[in-house]
């Protein structure tokens, strides 16, 4: 890959191309970020093309009988609209170039190497059992973004890597991965505590380099992650090389660190105090009504609530909707608590009743989901019928379950065999009543749509006992607890949940067979309804190996509808807004519902 910035512009831009010879296709992508995002939801500019079909036989005396798949490097260009790139002179100085016409974008520049290229020592990161190098380079050009012409003068890096990259072979010195050792349910304090360990996380590249005479022989390249980092800004090295009088050597990280610089006038504040526990209400009271604190989130408080507090002038309530819905799952196991402790609520025995689609589509039918979001939610609520909200290109035109279907609920219970035998009122079959525990958190507006949604099952003829769990308990996920969410010690239970980032693919697979919690794996997994399809194991495979965005939202929208429409598996409600409460002398908050709300934390500041 290529890369160069614009630093006075706050521009970075990156080429990137991965070549699979057996397979003989090619995965491009050309990108430019500005002060807008770094993320391919709000870069400047975006464009991936994957597996495009990359090879042909070398027009040079070397090629020979097997060259089928063979590319001349020293002039190439990659295919379906790809970057180019020509050897000037071999392993130093080299000419990049792409153009977008439709989209008003261009990119061209030399890159001559300030350095020779230098191979990082075998078994460390950022390649361990690849030849791999990072170089130099003096970046001359210009790029055109949205119709205007930037120049680009920059030193920079380009990075070269041969052999099999990030998976493992069969035949190959590279080892399997041990699966065993992953931790299945990233964000959690172990998995936290891995990454350190290992070394993952954001990392940056540090270079610099002494300039004499037209020549550099004194310089370094290293990484960094600042998260690492000491209070006062700075952050251990953690590899690379030293280029000293001309010749190379690895870098001591020892005796190497980072300062890292932020701009003077930020941060504004000196102290941060966090405060956990207590409720949502109270959270908003403590900003919007008091003004004790200066910001408070996931206010999952009844709307009429919110408006009371907001008229205090304390604070204002600010929204922005992303990818949190609100669902009921429907549990595929028996959670009986006849059942010994280590089988209940597991794959070893079905539930009862709900393991029939009918059962579950009538579930769905009976709810008008409008209501809740006008009673519960208001404006950081909208009915929805998909796991997967948005983006748009990921979410699926499933509209079919936001018309309440009560009739029709009642006529699909009856095609399973569900009768009231004894005129009470509850459906029974086989001598078993049809009756439900609803289980969630402890919170006012998850108890309001508990209620309703009981009184319309209760109309075709449902028994529902409701239940509420403390949320630091539901959530906790202790592996000794009855009552935690990943348990499931009921019928049906509720929650939000969202993914991270614009792209769904990790979301998605949380729901493959393996993601179940069981006692196997402490209880511990997001698939907590224990839905367990091979078509669907197969279809996330699948996504994980397409590049190309289109299919990927095609595979998406698939994956999407086999757990609600197709299944009625989760029963999607609400899709929410993150909803937080702003004190009114707090200044520079953006929210994002596609990051955390504290991204932009160093420009908050005081109004005065």
């Amino acid at each position: 890959w290529w890369s160069f910035s614009v630093p006075e512009r706050r521009i970075g831009g990156w080429l990137h191309a991965g070549r699979s010879t057996n397979r003989g296709t090619v995965t491009w992508r050309v990108f430019l970020w500005d002060a807008r995002g770094a993320d391919p939801a709000r870069m400047a500019y975006y464009k991936m093309v994957a597996d495009a079909p990359f090879g042909g036989p070398v027009e040079h005396p070397s090629a020979g009988p097997d060259a089928t798949h063979m590319v001349d490097l020293r002039d190439l260009t990659f295919p379906d609209g790809g970057f180019s790139v020509k050897m000037i002179n071999p392993l130093m100085d080299y000419h990049v170039a792409y153009a977008d016409p439709d989209a008003r974008f261009a990119i061209e520049f030399e890159h001559r190497s300030v350095q020779p290229p230098h191979r990082f020592t075998p078994g460390e990161a950022p390649c361990v059992h690849n030849p791999h190098l990072d170089q130099l380079g003096h970046i001359t050009g210009e790029h055109v973004l949205e119709g205007e012409q930037i120049p680009i003068d920059c030193y920079s890096i380009r990075d070269r890597t041969w052999g099999p990259r990030s998976r493992h072979h069969s035949h190959g010195a590279q080892p399997k991965e041990d699966r065993g050792a992953r931790v299945a349910n990233p964000g959690g304090a172990q998995w936290r505590e891995i990454e350190r360990e290992r070394g993952r996380g954001r990392i940056q590249y540090i270079f610099g380099h002494a300039w004499d005479d037209q020549s550099c022989d004194t310089g370094f390249l290293s990484f960094v992650r600042t998260q690492d980092g000491s209070a006062d800004g700075w952050s251990p090295l953690n590899m690379g090389w030293l280029l000293q009088d001309g010749e190379f050597t690895r870098l001591d990280r020892t005796k190497s660190r980072m300062k890292n610089y932020r701009d003077p006038a930020t941060p504004a504040f000196a102290t941060v105090t966090l405060k956990g526990g207590g409720d949502a209400a109270a959270a908003a009271r403590a900003v919007l009504e008091t003004g004790e604190f200066d910001y408070a989130w996931n206010l999952q408080v009844d709307p009429t609530v919110l408006a009371g507090m907001e008229a205090a002038g304390k604070g204002k309530v600010i929204r922005a909707f992303g990818t949190q819905v609100e669902r009921i799952e429907m549990n595929l196991t028996d959670p009986s608590p006849d059942l010994a402790e280590g089988e209940r609520a597991t794959a070893a025995h079905p539930h009862p009743f709900l393991t029939d689609i009918k059962v579950r589509q009538a579930l769905s039918m009976a709810i008008d989901r409008a209501t809740v979001v006008e009673i519960a939610y208001g404006a950081a609520g909208r009915p929805t019928c998909n796991l997967v909200p948005a983006p748009a290109a990921y979410a699926s035109d499933n509209t079919g379950c936001l018309t309440q279907d009560v009739a029709g609920a009642k006529a699909l219970l009856a095609e399973a065999g569900w009768a009231d035998s004894d005129g009470d009122g509850i459906l029974d079959k086989d001598g078993r009543k049809l009756s439900i525990l609803y289980q969630t958190s402890t919170n006012a507006v998850r108890q309001d749509v508990q209620a309703l949604v009981k009184q319309w099952w209760n109309d075709i003829g449902v028994e529902v006992e409701l239940k509420n769990i403390d949320a630091s308990v539901y959530f906790g996920g202790d592996a000794g607890s009855p009552d935690t969410f990943q348990k499931f010690y009921a019928d049906v239970e509720m929650y939000t949940n969202d993914f991270n980032g614009t792209d769904p693919e990790a979301y998605l697979a949380e729901h493959t067979c393996g993601q179940a919690p069981s006692p196997d794996n402490q209880w511990q997994g997001m698939n907590m309804n224990r839905y367990c399809d091979p078509a669907y194991d197969a279809l996330v495979a699948e996504l994980g190996k397409t590049g190309d965005p289109a299919k990927r939202g095609e595979i998406a929208r698939q994956l999407n509808d086999m757990l609600t429409k197709d299944s009625f598996v989760i029963v999607p409600l609400v899709a929410r807004a993150k909803a937080s409460g702003q004190s009114v002398t707090l200044g520079g908050v953006v929210l994002n519902a596609w990051d955390t709300e504290l991204w932009n934390v160093s420009d908050w500041f005081r109004v005065k």
